[in-house]
């Protein structure tokens, strides 16, 4: 098994699907996606995002005739390479706590060593109980999202050193894996719409369902995080220097470390969050930077500030993007961009979408893409002046529909808000045991017990069959019983007894008063055993 000795020694990320339907940012039901990373030592997990997974859509052919093209379809959305760069720079600095959350979940709360921790690092002092670990080596998959060069260049801005797993070799990145097991037996399987991985239960119906945003669901998984996993023992972390003290949480294994290796507070600010975005090549024209159908420009009038120095000039380091400028974008926030001004080190130039105060609310590219099929399909044209415009007008009509929640007309996915009462709880199904039963089996209204029964065994009639009640003679004629189906406990039933009794009264009561006492008894079994080597010994005689 892969071990570690120090916090941040040898970290772990990866993604899977949590088995969680979520209300996607389109308002239409979506899987959620989960990274996380994990360090090995003190198995703490680092940092955790959730994402919604939601497949590409098919273009539609354009109205009149053929010969047209396709129109462009969103493309899909789930867990993306700037996602996972972004993971790496939450844990080197102390997550903040988020409002609404449990007291408990406060670094002053928990077993970190808070004081020290405070006297390095002031952002303590409002920080959530999770330790920050800085990675020097991490373990990654083949993934599209890790193998791609947005995250190696995220690894290499941030001094750690990577190490791809081998394929189809899931003990290279065990401690991930079964963390993704914990989680999903901790935390989904408590989620109302937890699907788990049978098939049957992944296709069902989610009508009806209270579905939580994408931000709630990330919202409760860091509260449990905090709360459950940070606390909670795990049989891996112990003492070496006495096997007989209890099993560590992964908070007391990093108090336990820390004190060894020290903590190292790294300050970051915007400016090193920036190189950790997607990179693109843009050249910069007087209206600005046209970037995806979208421009962006910085309202700067003074020639030497914002992108004026770089208004149709080629960019003179031409290794790349063909003489143009280096800009960093954020998919999950594409209202503005950054441009690098190769004058400084790490200097970034901000520009902004021009058409952003005609939206106001955080938007994503997955729903520019969706504004923009919209816009396609009522006729309009990439090329006319006004696109971007009528564009980002169906952008802002498709995020007013959206914040108005879906139709309550049917069954229909719902938010929770917090603030509506709940709807009442459906009626439970009554049990009947004799539903999809003919009616005529049964009577609806038996008749009471009116006498007990006086049965008398019978031998079976020639030809009859021995096990039927009727010719045993254990059951009554017809209309000698009258059963109350209603009425409560009664005394036994004669016909148990009766089979239970084979011999008849007076046979009983011989046989009762053979047995009255234990002597007797005594008397009775040595006179049989008399007998019988009796008649052994006169049989042998003959």
């Amino acid at each position: 098994m892969t071990r570690a000795s120090a916090p941040g020694e040898l970290v772990q990320i990866d993604s899977t699907d949590l088995d969680v339907w979520v209300m996607g940012d389109d308002g239409q039901p979506a899987r959620v996606e989960l990274t996380v990373v994990v360090d090995v030592a003190t198995r703490s997990i680092l940092a955790a995002v959730l994402r919604p997974k939601q497949p590409a859509k098919r273009g539609k052919k354009r109205p009149g005739g053929a010969g047209k093209s396709e129109l462009p379809r969103p493309r899909g959305r789930a867990t993306k390479a700037v996602d996972a760069s972004l993971l790496l720079a939450q844990c080197m600095v102390p997550v903040p706590m988020r409002p609404g959350h449990d007291p408990a979940v406060l670094a002053s709360a928990s077993d970190l060593p808070y004081e020290e921790l405070l006297a390095l690092d002031p952002r303590f002092a409002h920080a959530a109980a999770r330790p920050v670990i800085i990675p020097d080596l991490i373990v990654i998959d083949h993934g599209t999202v890790f193998a791609g060069r947005t995250f190696f260049d995220a690894c290499a801005y941030l001094g750690i050193s990577v190490r791809p797993a081998r394929k189809r070799t899931g003990r290279d990145k065990a401690i991930v894996e079964r963390t993704f097991g914990s989680i999903k037996s901790g935390f989904s399987q408590y989620v109302n719409s937890y699907t788990g991985k049978d098939p049957v239960r992944v296709r069902r119906s989610i009508d009806g369902l209270e579905l939580w945003t994408v931000a709630e669901l990330d919202d409760k998984l860091q509260q449990w995080i905090a709360l459950e996993w940070q606390n909670h023992p795990h049989l891996e972390l112990f003492d070496p220097r006495d096997a007989y003290l209890p099993d560590h949480s992964p908070n007391q294994m990093y108090r336990a470390l820390v004190e060894i290796d020290g903590y190292l507070p790294i300050p970051m600010g915007e400016t090193d969050y920036v190189p950790l975005l997607p990179t693109a090549w843009v050249g910069v024209s007087a209206q600005g930077i046209r970037f995806r159908n979208r421009t962006y420009d910085n309202p700067e009038r003074d020639p030497e500030k914002g992108l004026n120095p770089f208004r149709g000039v080629r960019c003179p380091l031409r290794r790349r993007g063909k003489g143009g400028w280096e800009m960093r974008y954020n998919p999950n926030d594409p209202s503005r961009v950054w441009l690098r001004d190769p004058s400084g080190e790490n200097a970034w130039v901000e520009a902004v979408w021009v058409h952003q105060e005609r939206i106001g609310s955080p938007w994503t590219e997955y729903l520019w893409d969706i504004a923009k099929a919209l816009y396609l399909e009522r006729g309009g044209s990439l090329k006319d002046l006004e696109a971007e415009r009528a564009i980002a007008d169906a952008l802002a009509d498709l995020l007013e529909e959206l914040g108005r929640g879906p139709a309550r007309t049917g069954a229909q996915p719902r938010v929770p808000d917090g603030y509506a009462p709940l709807p009442p709880a459906a009626p439970r199904k009554r049990f009947d045991p004799y539903a999809g039963r003919d009616p005529s089996l049964w009577a609806p209204n038996p008749p009471a017990v009116s006498a007990p029964v006086q049965v008398q065994a019978a031998a079976p009639a020639a030809g009859a069959d021995p096990l039927a009640l009727e010719a045993a003679g254990l059951s009554p004629a017809a209309g000698s019983v009258r059963l109350d189906w209603v009425q409560g406990p009664l005394a036994p039933d004669p016909l148990l007894g009766a089979s239970e009794n084979p011999w008849p009264a007076t046979a009983r009561s011989a046989q009762q008063g053979r047995r009255e006492d234990l002597q007797g008894r005594y008397r009775e079994v040595f006179a049989d055993l008399d007998d019988e080597q009796g008649n052994g010994e006169r049989g042998g005689d003959g």
